[in-house]
């Protein structure tokens, strides 16, 4: 394995801000698609309705909104991972 093969595996996880939402919004609609497919059967109306507010928009918001805090996980310089801390309640956490 070469250095560039060691970085682009290397996980990396660091606060991010609300530049980070459509990053972070990406990750997470791709997580309840793909994660969650045992509570949401790939029912579209469930699907739709559960990704309805996970937009770049709305996740910014969250993200800016006193008392969050917000990490993003990279690996290779893409988000691969995302937690939402709100006050003392974890929002969201995808991968």
């Amino acid at each position: 394995m070469t250095p560039a093969d060691a970085a682009a595996e290397t996980l990396c996880i660091m606060p991010v801000g609300a530049d980070a939402a459509e990053a972070a919004c990406a990750v997470t609609r791709q997580s309840i698609t793909l994660c969650c497919v045992l509570d949401h059967t790939n029912d579209a109306a469930i699907l739709t309705a559960w990704l309805a507010n996970k937009t770049p928009e709305n996740l910014a918001a969250w993200m800016s909104a006193p008392g969050a805090a917000v990490w993003g996980a990279y690996r290779g310089g893409m988000m691969v991972g995302f937690a939402l801390l709100a006050r003392a309640t974890l929002a969201l956490c995808s991968r």
